[in-house]
């Protein structure tokens, strides 16, 4: 049985000169979502009613490219 942890996903997409844009960027899917993104290359604006938490995102991205 599979359960769901045992499930990986590998992403080997170059996003490099695309723009893309991420409602509900704050936390959960979006936040994630949002991450793999600039992890991928792409420029990454994002859209979410808390702004201390879009805060933290960025600079939690910045951080992770940045290393």
């Amino acid at each position: 049985a599979v359960g769901a942890f045992d499930v990986h996903f590998f992403m080997d997409i170059r996003f490099t000169g695309k723009c893309a844009l991420v409602t509900g960027a704050a936390g959960g899917i979006g936040k994630g979502v949002a991450i793999k993104l600039s992890e991928c290359g792409a420029k990454v604006i994002v859209f979410d009613k808390d702004e201390q938490s879009l805060k933290q995102l960025k600079n939690e991205v910045t951080y992770l490219i940045a290393n």
